[in-house]
């Protein structure tokens, strides 16, 4: 994981193994060998400082934390930092101070120090008898306006440390973060037009990475890196800019980012009743609802809601119990849940058994069933979902007929399929159903709920199994 962590002023509490430090005065290209700067060096460097006001000290250019953390637990942690002066009062920006202690082993010093710059501190007059925090502390020659200090090192992290603290901006501005505040699209929309702050819910950040700007979700718990919560997707708010602020919208994404793939493995008797297992996998915005839903309470209460949300999706009166949970903290994977399930899907008619086509959807209602609209069909995020329905059956039953394969799309909007497969013990469905777009306006409707219309009719097929005649009825029927 790579982000942007608090700007070095000062002293930074952490152990280190190794600290580089380039110093580049007035024109860095000018005044130092090519070869001998680190691209990360020039990149940070020749990037344009917007207009500060005059009393500004120092910018901060690059301020980039990247840990790693190894199969066994040990973190290590990889800093890179370069603040260019603006003015004599911005020397202190660029000391360099890397704070450690006992428990860190250090692995190399590539910049030597002198002894005197190692100094030990404590805090008189705290109570404190014994602190053992050190730091090594480089004051660059030619701290000068127009100077440019970068350096690095790496750190073994205290392996109890569980979490890490963003620090948005500091002392000294940062070139590479801006901040946006936003509309929390599940509760209100942003209006230009009314000029009150109280509009804007949440706030975002924005940081160059690689030079381009990535949108991080700091106030949402489990955001994977570099996507956002759904709610927080196209809002629209106020950012900083390099000349004050301005109106934008945070960016969207696309329907791959937010998926739902629903399986299942079933084993039907000849009276229509079913026992397998159900495997439900959610990415992006499902998986994040799902993650933080974990944070209001308990093991047994997620379980309990998610063993709901599958119950009302299937026959009624199906048993569903949920077997086990996977990576539900490990934010940046897909969120694995699984079931069993047991009960009656099918429904007998003389010598014919009638079964779902889609088990998923046996429950669904028409999404749109007035056929006129005023006003515009919008949804919260676009979306993909996958099912995977295998149902197996005992020899005593045959396939007469299945759903036949089909695609319907709505221009470039959405798009819906499903396949089915036989085989002489078992019959496979596969769905798919892709939105790309939130938002649909009132003459798009019609198209719209045409789409619908013809999905949701298809989803309701059923799968016809007819009973084989045993060998007994086949011989009383042969001596007749």
């Amino acid at each position: 994981m790579t982000h942007c962590a608090r700007p070095l002023q000062g002293t930074r509490r952490h152990s280190f193994a190794f600290a580089v430090l380039i110093l580049l005065t007035a024109m860095p290209v000018c005044f130092a060998k090519q070869d001998s700067v680190p691209d990360w060096v020039s990149t940070a460097a020749a990037q344009k400082l917007p207009d500060y006001p005059a009393d500004t000290n120092a910018v901060v250019l690059l301020d980039d934390t990247t840990y790693t953390v190894a199969p066994n637990g040990q973190a290590t942690e990889h800093y890179r930092h370069v603040v260019k002066i603006l003015r004599p009062q911005g020397r202190d920006g660029a000391i360099v101070a890397v704070p450690f202690d006992q428990d860190t082993k250090i692995l190399s010093l590539q910049y030597a120090l002198k002894d005197n710059e190692i100094v030990q501190y404590g805090y008189p007059g705290q109570g404190n008898f014994f602190e053992d925090d050190k730091v090594r502390v480089a004051r660059a020659p030619g701290r000068d306006p127009g100077g440019i200090v970068a350096y690095e090192y790496e750190q073994r992290i205290r392996p109890m440390l569980t979490e890490k603290t963003w620090f948005f901006q500091g002392d000294l501005p940062s070139l590479s973060q801006t901040f946006m505040a936003v509309t929390d699209r599940d509760r209100n929309v942003f209006l230009q037009s009314y000029f009150n702050l109280s509009q804007l819910d949440d706030d975002l950040a924005i940081v160059n990475v690689g030079g381009q700007e990535k949108f991080f979700d700091p106030g949402s718990r489990f955001s994977a890196y570099g996507h956002l919560a759904w709610k927080h997707t196209r809002a629209a708010g106020l950012r900083q800019t390099d000349g004050g602020t301005a109106f934008a919208n945070a960016p969207g994404e696309p329907y791959t980012a937010s998926r739902v793939q629903r399986g299942a493995d079933l084993t039907l008797d000849s009276q229509g009743v079913a026992t397998g297992t159900v495997r439900m996998v959610y990415t992006g915005a499902p998986a994040l609802r799902w993650r933080q839903r974990s944070l209001t309470g308990d093991a047994t209460c997620l379980d309990h809601d998610l063993r709901t949300s599958v119950e009302e999706l299937l026959p009624a009166g199906m048993d569903v119990k949920v077997t086990s949970i996977e990576k539900l903290t490990d934010y940046e994977e897909p969120l694995h849940v699984n079931l069993t399930v047991k009960g009656a899907i099918g429904s007998s008619t003389g010598k014919r058994l009638l079964i779902p086509g889609n088990l998923f959807e046996v429950n669904s209602k028409p999404s749109f069933p007035h056929e006129k609209r005023e006003i515009p069909v919008y949804f919260d995020y676009p979306f993909d979902h996958q099912d995977a329905v295998r149902v197996s059956f005992p020899s005593s039953l045959t396939v007469e007929s299945l759903p036949a394969n089909d695609q319907v799309q709505f221009q470039k909007f959405a798009v819906y399929t499903m396949k089915t497969t036989s085989a002489p013990a078992s019959v496979t469905v596969y769905r798919n159903y892709s939105l790309g777009e939130i938002l649909y306006f009132a003459k798009e409707y019609p198209e719209l709920r045409n789409f619908y219309s013809k999905m949701e009719t298809k989803d309701q097929e059923s799968i016809v199994l007819t009973s084989v005649p045993s060998d007994k009825s086949k011989a009383s029927s042969a001596a007749d």
